[in-house]
C-alpha cells in the first residue's frame, strides 16, 4: 500500500487502496493545488485487514477534502502500521508556476 510523506507539513498518510501482491507497482498520485514543496512515496507490505482499514480511511478523508473539510479529517489508526514493512521509497517535489 502507498503512504505520502510530506516532510514540511509533518503529515504521512495512506494515500489509495491496497495494491496486489506482485513484483510490479505504478501509482499515480493526485496533488491539490497548494501541496508544494518535497515529498516522499512509500510504499508497504502489511496484512490485508489493516491495508483495507486505511483505504476506507483514505476513501473518507478524500470526500472531506473535496467537500473543503480538511479539518475535519482524524488521524488514521497508527496501530494500522504495527505490521507494516516498508518494501520502497522515493522523493520528488512539487512546484508550482
Amino acid at each position: 500500500m502507498v503512504f505520502l510523506d510530506c516532510p514540511q507539513a509533518e503529515s504521512f498518510f495512506p494515500y489509495g487502496e491496497p495494491g496486489k501482491s506482485n513484483r510490479s507497482f505504478s501509482c499515480t498520485i493526485h496533488h491539490r493545488p497548494l501541496d508544494m514543496g518535497k515529498w516522499i512515496v512509500h510504499l508497504y507490505v502489511l496484512p490485508e485487514a489493516d491495508a483495507e482499514k486505511l483505504a476506507a480511511w483514505h476513501a473518507k478523508a478524500a470526500r472531506l477534502v473535496e467537500a473543503g473539510m480538511e479539518k475535519k479529517i482524524e488521524p488514521f489508526d497508527q496501530a494500522l502500521m504495527k505490521e507494516a514493512i516498508e518494501v520502497a521509497s522515493e522523493g520528488y517535489v512539487v512546484e508550482r508556476d
